[in-house]
């Protein structure tokens, strides 16, 4: 028989042995949880790592179009920037091109033209930083390689501004009209890549013109120029007289100036001076030489009398088409409608004066839509033509609306795009600035 002292002696080595074991599961657990957590951090740190040079590099790109200069931006943000305590590595980065619109989009190296970066970087033991475990040392696992890989792309912007220049405006009003598209210009400026590019059509009636054709945003030169044309920007030009463009007092229309007396000053005989009345001519409302030629705004294209309606429509297929002759496929593409009215009729025989004084606009590219359209023709025009834009060419369309308030206006916008409308004209270069800061630049996968 063992003696019950033995017996217990017996028990205390076997609660060591299963304590020993138990002990053992539990640091093996602990270093599973424990590193598994670490390793989760060091993977979210590489990504941010990766993120952040990949964008680096991406805004050097977009501002110089130097692939060098890209490179070492991306370089200097990985070395940094940590990981788990020590700097990644960068194991690879190239440029390319990416097309978000493609049915599978992929970042395809290339040095023609790249609107993308990928960058790759890691702490890993072939390059030489691995980062070693934390408890799973005790458990023979000295060390694991991490790694995380980023791409941006460059969204060029296509932006098209369609301007309502219909006389209801009035020269004050348009003159607030003309400063909120000054104001796009100059902030896409300022933050524009080498593809990003700006235009401009203009309506009045069923008539549109291609008033500024795409232009590339970096091409100082071009901008320039455009910067001078829309400084000059007013409301279609009607026959008659304007004193100063920019004096917020409308001009004297012919239409409205069918004859009139004024007073004149004169000597009579003795000597003495006098005044008198005097009858003055008035001038044919499709006069454009009388009485000066070219009509109030000669750098405007005509409204002749017959002409003074509103077609929204017809300035959004001038866009659509002006978009589809320039236009790419990979870049983010814009349409901002500004318009102060609702539809008007265009009737049967809009046009009839133009003809019969053989006048025909060659100083830019005109589209001239149908006649004979009642407002609820022009409104579901519009709204077609809206929705074509966004489905045959992925334009997202805004409408910015100055008064007038229609329910057409709520189902034109596309995309991104919305409807905002403003009873102040003072407002209309903050909604411009508003839409321009929205309209994304990069992609980030």
């Amino acid at each position: 028989m063992v003696p019950r002292l033995h017996r217990r002696e017996e028990r205390r080595g076997n609660y060591s042995i299963l304590f020993a074991l138990t002990l053992i599961g539990l640091v093996g657990f602990g270093a599973l949880a424990v590193d598994t957590a670490y390793m989760r951090l060091a993977h979210a740190e590489a990504q941010d790592v990766a993120d952040a040079a990949s964008q680096a590099a991406l805004v050097v790109l977009r501002a110089s179009g130097d692939v060098e200069q890209a490179e070492a931006a991306a370089r200097a943000v990985v070395a940094a920037n940590k990981v788990v305590g020590q700097p990644a590595v960068v194991t690879e980065i190239d440029f390319g091109n990416f097309n978000e619109r493609d049915d599978d989009p992929t970042f395809r190296p290339s040095g023609v033209f790249p609107n993308a970066v990928h960058v790759e970087v890691a702490r890993s033991d072939d390059a030489g930083n691995p980062v070693p475990h934390l408890l799973a040392r005790t458990l023979g696992h000295q060390q694991f390689d991490v790694s995380a890989s980023s791409t941006s792309a460059t969204r060029s912007v296509e932006l098209t501004l369609v301007m309502d220049i219909t006389l209801s405006w009035g020269e004050a009003d348009f003159a607030d009209a003309r400063e909120a598209s000054l104001l796009a210009l100059e902030m896409l400026e300022e933050t524009a890549s080498t593809s990003d590019t700006i235009a401009m059509s203009v309506f009045n009636g069923n008539r549109a013109n291609a008033f500024t054709p795409a232009v590339n945003l970096t091409n100082s030169t071009a901008i320039d120029g455009v910067f001078d044309d829309w400084s000059q920007l007013q409301m279609a030009s009607v026959a008659g007289y304007d004193r100063d463009h920019f004096d917020n007092r409308d001009c004297e229309y012919n239409y409205n100036n069918s004859g009139h007396y004024e007073y004149e000053y004169y000597y009579d005989r003795r000597g003495r001076l006098k005044k008198r009345q005097v009858w003055v001519d008035g001038y044919d409302k499709n006069d454009f030489a009388q009485p000066t030629e070219g009509g109030c705004y000669p750098n405007m294209p005509r409204a002749y009398y017959d002409e003074l309606t509103t077609d929204q429509s017809s300035g959004l297929t001038m866009a659509r088409q002006m978009i589809a002759s320039s236009g790419s496929n990979a870049s983010y593409r814009a349409v901002v409608l500004l318009t102060d009215g609702r539809p008007n009729q265009v009737y049967c025989d809009q046009g009839d004066d133009r003809n019969s004084d053989g006048y025909t606009e060659d100083r830019w590219d005109e589209y001239v839509g149908p006649k004979c359209r009642n407002t609820n023709d022009i409104r579901n025009a519009a709204i077609e033509e809206a929705q074509r834009l966004w489905e045959e060419q992925g334009v997202h369309v805004w409408v910015v609306s100055f008064i007038a308030d229609d329910w057409m206006m709520y189902q034109m916008p596309q995309g991104d795009g919305y409807y905002v409308r403003t009873n102040d004209p003072d407002e209309l270069a903050e909604l411009f600035a508003q839409i321009v800061s929205e309209l994304p630049m990069a992609i980030v996968e």
